[in-house]
């Protein structure tokens, strides 16, 4: 009885290591989301100071 409860517990420990190295993964793709945005950013402001500049 004890070793399926210790064998259960590894398996929950895995599906946990597993769900995070999926948040991992998620939190680098919301990084990269946020570089291009703020690249973005960056170009817009680029076009409205070169209109001024005209």
């Amino acid at each position: 009885m004890k070793e399926r409860e210790k064998e259960g517990k590894r398996e929950r420990i895995k599906r946990k290591r597993i769900k995070k190295e999926g948040n991992k993964e998620m939190r680098e793709t919301k990084a990269e989301r946020k570089k291009k945005r703020k690249k973005e950013r960056k170009k817009e402001r680029n076009k409205q100071t070169n209109k001024e500049r005209m």
